[in-house]
Parts: C-alpha cells; sequence; structure tokens
C-alpha cells in the first residue's frame, strides 16, 4: 500500500511541478526539483531510440533509384525493340524476382487481374510454338515475353509507396517519345542524335515515314499509335500537374504536359482524338464534386494552348524547320502560367456556385455550336500562287447526271481541275482506286456523276497565280473554297467523310475478316502473328495488314478463348480494382487510372496499339498500376499458397521460354558456324536444329528435306518421311511449296504435287502472286518432268484452274493470272479438249513454253 501511495504522490508532484512550469531533471526524483521557478531549466539532451535523419533519406534515395531505373528499361523497352533486349529484360525479371519480398508482393496480389494475366501470357507463349507461321510468330512473341518481363519486374519489386514517382517516370517517358515525334518530323536533329544511339543497339528507325499527310506520323511510323501513347502521358502529366502541391513539381508536370499534349495534337489521329474527348468526360464524372471544377480549369486551359500553338508549329512540319521543336517546349510553360494566373482563381471564384457553373457551361457549349457552324460556313477565296503547290481538293456527294461548273475569280485561265469519283466499295479497295470524271481547263469542265454511293472529288491546281473566289455547279450547289476558321491540313483530312473514308472501311474489313480466322479455331486460336498470315485465305480482296485493328479480334484469332479469358480477367480486375476503390472514396489517382483504362480500351478497338511493343508496355506498366494500389487477394486463406504459385509460375515462364529462345538463338549461331562436308554429320545437325528450335523447325526440317532427296540414302528415309508429314499438316504456303518442289516433283508424285499445291496456295489465296508463282511452277518445272504422265499433269493443272474460278466467285476483286500464265492454262485446256495424245499435247505443251521464253 506504501508503495502504491508513494507512486500517486510522485505522480501528483509531477504534475504540481509541470503546471508551475517546473522541469524534472534526469536522473532526479521529481521531489528534489524546486516547486516553482522564474525560468524553466532547458531540457536535457536525451538520446531517442529513432532512425536517424541520414538512414531515412538514404532509403529514399533507393526508392527513387529504383523507380529511375525501372522509368530507364521502360524507355529502352519502348525504344530499343530487338530481341537481346527481350532477352535482358527476362535476365532482369529473374534477377530481380529472387527474395523473400517478390513472395511477399506476389501473395498480396493474387488476384483476378494477375491471374489473368498470368493465363493470358502462357497460351501466348505456348501459341508462338503452335502457330504454323513460325518466323512471323517468333518476332510477335518477343513482343510479349519483353512486356511480361517488365511488368514482372513492376509486380515483384514496387509497391504503393513508388506509385507516385512511377507516374512521374511514366509522364517524362512519354514527354521523350512526344518530342523526337515532332523533332522528327521536323527539325530531326535529337532525332538524328536518338536514331544513331538506337542503331548502335540494334534498332532500326532508318525507313519510317515521319510525316504522312502533313501530320506528325512518329517514330513509330504511325500516328495513331503513337498518338494514343502521348494521350496516356498527357492523362498522367495532368494529373499531377493538378496533385502537387509545390510550384516546381508543378511546373515540370505542366511542361511535360505540353509536350504531350502538343505531339498527341499534332499526329492528328482521328479515332485517338475522339477517344481521348470521351475519356476526359469520364475522368470529369468521375473526379468528384470538390475536384472537378478545378480539373476542367486546367484541362480547359490546356486545350486552348495547344491547339494555339499547334498551327504555327504545323507550318513548320516536314521544313527542317525548328519552330515545331521550340514551340513544343513552349506549350506546358503557357499552360501553367495561365493555369496560375487564371486557372486556380477562377476554380475557387466558381467552386459552390452551381448555378453559374451551370450558365458558363451553356454559354461554353453555345460557343462551341457557333463556332463549329461559323467554322463550316464562313469561307473565303483561295489564293493560287503558282507553282508546285498542294492542289485545293474539295468533295461532294452529287446526284447521278450531267453537270458543268462555273467559277468567279482571277488568272482562271491557268487553273486547271480533276474530277474524279469514289465509290466506297473502290475506297474499301485503295485509297488510290478512283473513276476519273473530267481532267482539264476550269471553263471547259464537265463531267456525268455516278450517283449518291460515290463522292466526287475537285482538285484544282494553277501554273501560275491566280485566284479562286468561287466555283458553282450547274444544279446550283456551290464547292467551298478556303475556311476562314479551319486551317487547310485538317479540311483536306475531313474531305469525303469519315465513313466513306479508306481507313474507316478497311477497319470494319479487318474485322469482319478476322472473325472468320477466328471460328477456323475458336478454342486456341492459330498462334500469335495468325492474322497477317490468315488474312489472304479469307479476304473478299487482296489487302496487307499485320493485324486486325482491335485488341479483343486480335486476342480471339491468336489465342483463341482461352486466351481471350485470361486477356478479359486481365483487363476486368483492373477495372474491378478502380470502380471498387471510387465507390469506397473519390481517389483522384483512382479517376485518371480509370480514364487511361478507358482511353487504353476504347482506342484498342479500332487501332494496332496492343500488338506494337512501345504502345503494349506503356499500357501494361498502366494497367498494372491499380494493382500496386488496390489488389486484395481473391481469397485471403489461399493467399500464401496462391501467392508462391503465381510467384512460382512467372518464373518459371520466364526461364522455361527464355531457355527456349536462347536456344533459337544458339542454333542460329551454330548453323552459321558449322562448316562439315560430311553428310551424316551435316544431316544429323540440321536434325538437332529443328529439334532445338522449337519457334521455327520448319526451314530445317525443309533443308533436311531437300538434301535427303539428294542423298538419296536409305538412312535418312525415316526422317524425312516424318518431315513430309510434318510440313504438309503446317499447310502455310511456304511449307507446302517446298514439298511440291524438293519431294513430290523429284519423285513424279504429281497427284500429291498438285493436291500439296492447292493446300498451301489456299494459305494464300486472296494474293495473285501465290497463283501466279505456281501455274509458273507448272509451266517451268512440273511439265519437263511430265513427259509420259500427261494425264496426271493435265488433270492437276486443269484441277487448279477450277480452284481459281471457284474461289473468285463473289468476290470484290477477281484474282486475275499473268498474261503468259493464264495462257498456259488455256492451253492446257484446250489439250484436253481436243483430245491429243499423251505424246502431242507434250509436245504442244513444250513447244507453246519454248516460244514463250
Amino acid at each position: 500500500m506504501s508503495k502504491k501511495k508513494s507512486a500517486r504522490a510522485r505522480k501528483e508532484a509531477a504534475a504540481k511541478q509541470a503546471a508551475a512550469g517546473a522541469v524534472p531533471v534526469a536522473g532526479q526524483p521529481p521531489e528534489a526539483v524546486p516547486a516553482a521557478v522564474e525560468k524553466p531549466l532547458p531540457p536535457p539532451t536525451v538520446k531517442q531510440p529513432v532512425i536517424t535523419a541520414p538512414a531515412a533519406r538514404s532509403r529514399l534515395t533507393r526508392d527513387q533509384g529504383a523507380v529511375i531505373l525501372f522509368s530507364v528499361l521502360l524507355l529502352f523497352t519502348v525504344t530499343v525493340q530487338t530481341a537481346w533486349m527481350a532477352m535482358a529484360l527476362i535476365a532482369l525479371a529473374l534477377v530481380f524476382g529472387i527474395g523473400r519480398q517478390p513472395l511477399r508482393r506476389m501473395r498480396e496480389r493474387f488476384c483476378i487481374a494477375v491471374i489473368g494475366l498470368l493465363i493470358y501470357e502462357v497460351i501466348t507463349g505456348f501459341s508462338a510454338i503452335y502457330s504454323h507461321f513460325g518466323d512471323t510468330a517468333l518476332a510477335e512473341f518477343y513482343k510479349q515475353v519483353a512486356v511480361f518481363a517488365l511488368v514482372a519486374i513492376l509486380l515483384a519489386r514496387f509497391e504503393k509507396k513508388h506509385v507516385r514517382g512511377l507516374l512521374w517516370g511514366f509522364a517524362a517517358v512519354c514527354a521523350v517519345i512526344g518530342f523526337l515525334c515532332v523533332d522528327a518530323a521536323s527539325n530531326a536533329s535529337v532525332f538524328g542524335v536518338f536514331r544513331k544511339v538506337t542503331e548502335a543497339m540494334e534498332a532500326n528507325y532508318s525507313t519510317i515515314e515521319v510525316t504522312l499527310y502533313s501530320r506528325v506520323n512518329g517514330i513509330y511510323n504511325d500516328a495513331n499509335v503513337s498518338g494514343s501513347i502521348l494521350a496516356l502521358g498527357s492523362l498522367i502529366s495532368l494529373y499531377l500537374a493538378l496533385s502537387e502541391g509545390e510550384r516546381k513539381r508543378r511546373i515540370l508536370a505542366c511542361f511535360l504536359l505540353g509536350i504531350s499534349a502538343q505531339s498527341f495534337f499534332l499526329s492528328l489521329s482521328r479515332g485517338a482524338i475522339l477517344c481521348f474527348g470521351i475519356t476526359l468526360v469520364v475522368w470529369l464524372a468521375v473526379a468528384g464534386r470538390g475536384r472537378r471544377l478545378r480539373l476542367f480549369t486546367l484541362m480547359f486551359i490546356s486545350a486552348v494552348v495547344t491547339m494555339m500553338l499547334s498551327l504555327p508549329a504545323m507550318r513548320g512540319i516536314g521544313t527542317r524547320s525548328l519552330l515545331p521543336d521550340l514551340l513544343t517546349l513552349l506549350t506546358g510553360i503557357l499552360i501553367f502560367l495561365l493555369d496560375w494566373t487564371f486557372g486556380e482563381r477562377a476554380a475557387h471564384l466558381l467552386e459552390g456556385r452551381g448555378k453559374i457553373l451551370a450558365m458558363a457551361a451553356g454559354v461554353l457549349a453555345v460557343l462551341c455550336v457557333v463556332f463549329l457552324v461559323a467554322a463550316v460556313n464562313l469561307t473565303q477565296a483561295h489564293t493560287f500562287q503558282g507553282g508546285s503547290e498542294e492542289a485545293l481538293l474539295r468533295a461532294l456527294r452529287l446526284e447521278a447526271g450531267e453537270y458543268t461548273l462555273s467559277a468567279k475569280g482571277s488568272g482562271l485561265d491557268n487553273v486547271s481541275v480533276q474530277i474524279y469519283s469514289q465509290t466506297d466499295e473502290q475506297a474499301l479497295i485503295a485509297k488510290e482506286r478512283v473513276t476519273e470524271l473530267y481532267n482539264g481547263s476550269l471553263a471547259e469542265a464537265a463531267f456525268v456523276s455516278p450517283g449518291k454511293d460515290a463522292n466526287v472529288f475537285f482538285s484544282f491546281s494553277s501554273a501560275a497565280a491566280a485566284e479562286l473566289q468561287g466555283v458553282t455547279l450547274s444544279n446550283g450547289a456551290a464547292i467551298p473554297m478556303d475556311y476562314k476558321l479551319l486551317p487547310s491540313f485538317l479540311v483536306n483530312r475531313l474531305q469525303g467523310g469519315i465513313f466513306s473514308d479508306t481507313s474507316y472501311l478497311q477497319r470494319v474489313q479487318f474485322m469482319v475478316d478476322a472473325w472468320k480466322i477466328f471460328v477456323m479455331s475458336p478454342v486456341i486460336g492459330h498462334g500469335i502473328s495468325s492474322t497477317e498470315n490468315l488474312y489472304p485465305a479469307v479476304q473478299p480482296f487482296f489487302y496487307q495488314s499485320r493485324f486486325v485493328h482491335n485488341h479483343l479480334l486480335q486476342v480471339m484469332c491468336d489465342t483463341g478463348l482461352i486466351g481471350l479469358v485470361g486477356f478479359l480477367g486481365l483487363l476486368g480486375g483492373v477495372l474491378w480494382l478502380l470502380v471498387h476503390r471510387l465507390r469506397e472514396e473519390r481517389d483522384p489517382l483512382a479517376a485518371v487510372l480509370l480514364a487511361c483504362w478507358v482511353m487504353i480500351n476504347s482506342h484498342s478497338l479500332m487501332e494496332i496499339n496492343f500488338s506494337v511493343r512501345a504502345y503494349f508496355a506503356m499500357a501494361m506498366v498502366i494497367l498494372l498500376l491499380p494493382v500496386l494500389l488496390y489488389a486484395r487477394p481473391v481469397a485471403e486463406k489461399a493467399a500464401n499458397l496462391g501467392g508462391l504459385v503465381l510467384c512460382a509460375l512467372f518464373w518459371v515462364y520466364l526461364a522455361v521460354f527464355g531457355g527456349l529462345l536462347e536456344s533459337r538463338r544458339m542454333v542460329i549461331r551454330d548453323a552459321q558456324r558449322f562448316g562439315s562436308t560430311d553428310a551424316v554429320e551435316y544431316m544429323s545437325a540440321l536434325e538437332s536444329y529443328a529439334r532445338r528450335d522449337v519457334f521455327y523447325p520448319t526451314e530445317y526440317q525443309l533443308e533436311y528435306l531437300v538434301n535427303a532427296v539428294n542423298f538419296d540414302h536409305e538412312l535418312f528415309n525415316d526422317q524425312m518421311l516424318e518431315y513430309v508429314k510434318a510440313l504438309r499438316a503446317n499447310g502455310s504456303f511456304y511449307a507446302c511449296s517446298g514439298i511440291t518442289r524438293y519431294y513430290y516433283l523429284p519423285g513424279k508424285d504429281f497427284k500429291e504435287l498438285f493436291a500439296c499445291s492447292r493446300e498451301g496456295t489456299a494459305q494464300r489465296a486472296a494474293d495473285p502472286e501465290s497463283w501466279n508463282i505456281e501455274v509458273a511452277f507448272y509451266r517451268t518445272d512440273v511439265l519437263p518432268a511430265a513427259e509420259g504422265r500427261m494425264d496426271d499433269f493435265i488433270d492437276g493443272v486443269l484441277k487448279y484452274q477450277e480452284y481459281l474460278l471457284e474461289f473468285n466467285q463473289g468476290r470484290i476483286e477477281e484474282i486475275v493470272l499473268a498474261e503468259e500464265n493464264q495462257a498456259f492454262m488455256d492451253a492446257v485446256a484446250y489439250v484436253r479438249e481436243s483430245g491429243m495424245s499423251d505424246a502431242d499435247a507434250f509436245a504442244y505443251l513444250s513447244d507453246l513454253q519454248t516460244a514463250d521464253q
């Protein structure tokens, strides 16, 4: 009891001393300190068991270093798109996957999005093996595995605390890409240095077309792809500019925003701009009341500054001018200054004033409508300076009938006009496919319009100075001249209408034909790169497209429903994380990531974005940031086991497929160094190459086949027959052509030769060159070997002709053989109809072939 009272007394005394201002001295009981002093004694220096400032700075530096390293890896991934870079990323992913921390993080990330990612990547890896087109499949697989290795590093080594730094790195990489795109299309000084550096790392930027139709085509040779990447950079930079409190950081964020926004707009990708507008609306909708107005003001200021500076910047595109570079760098600075002086104050003044905001929104909407009406109606005369400047192009939809033109202006004797029409079918086949209606002097212009299903184009030009004030058709319709409020490049881009444009019509056709490919193998698909190789088998006319221009259909064709399940698991899992977070709290970071999700998936429904390594890498980093931020295990009890399995599968997949890729590279090196003249040793080497190269054994199997036929030794027969069966099952034009030439022809097995030839042609049936190659092969190689076997030869050729006629039924564009090949087919048909003997038929066709040569 006495101890308790003593303790209580000491506490009471300490409380009185504290109230009186006394400070206890270390090591003395409270009672020993005077009850009160005029000035408190200074506090003693006491060593506290806390982490010191230097240690904290050291930890922060390590985090920053990790983020910077990842940003550099991201930059190299999207600019050095080579096989060795993919292998380097695989090696780094395996190294960074070692340790307890990756395992712990994988346990935390045992969620639908990551499981879907793994399923999709595993089936993609196997599809690279079971694809019949190993050479192109291998190129695609390097892209897939490189990006998977990059995001494996992201998932294994980074956490929520790193996300802001990763966003800064992402915005910086986008700005670098954007500036390179603009510089390449204008001055090219920075791009020239970049190209030399990347070429030293085996990348190739020497063949890209950096400008296209007076717009920035970008370093990826596709304005739509680079535009979509830069749209993501604009979104992330916009978020950073809004959320940073320190002025220096806000200036830097606006600077990055200006570069991405300006280069995005200069790409003039109609699809990307449309999807970006939808994305901004979604972001505003989910931003929350307290943040929506501030977000809108910065969006508005950014858009106004970007469009104002883009007009002079566009004049410097393709002219070796520094102006586009300088204006691109200036855009962000002006955005910050206007936002600092006007945007913040406007948002603060309007906050909470709903009626004023509604009125302002209404006024803005009216002004936009007024501007659009004025933009399409306010026109002026067009002045020709003379020489070779770009022609004035205009298009109208006209009723069928005869028309004449009347014009007003000066120097009209110098003005000529080319008038041509283009139907939707013509536009679908090719932008250049037109029907000329008139070409000559404007004063004498007259033409016949084919009707409403076609656009009629008028291309005015002048050899000398002239002014064209207006042109009127005989039915009273006026052809507009220059638009006062719209730049000429934009007007030309919109001529003919979006839905009659070649790019739109062909995209629709790509998707229709992709569905045909999918239903041929709906479960596992045909392997990556399938559409590039199988499109000619289903096309109604021949066109060349490596990809579908729709990421979902591309996955379906390549990996079937199994791959689609994994891919949708990734996209759906990320969407669920973001929506769930926004329901819990109006998190501004979740809002911008949701906006990015919308941009990525809406634009990729009409573009090849996910089929380009640069875009695929950028998109996957953004898609997986919500996993770092908000992911929870799908089953808490199974999290430990699930995380372990997940971690193991990630690294086993990378190790196995990385090893298979390296085996392929070793095979190539071994084949280049091989120099033996011993037949058995050489054939054994070919057999080894075909076994070790699981991605593309076809070339070694075919080489083995050729040499086995030449050696004609029973030692090689069994393996040769096995390869014949494998190559025939492959069904590609390359494999079947090889068998017909190097196996069936030497053995004079004409029935199988022609059957195999038809099978190979089916894979490239829409390509006229494939048919011509085979018919030329019949003329020059098969005919000389068919002496005494003309019945089989003629049967095979006529069956090939029947196949061609059948294939041409209902096509938009028929296959037409070259003149000498068609003459040969007609001669073979004549031989059958005339009933010539075997010897006479051989002599007749041989003489015809000799005469042609």
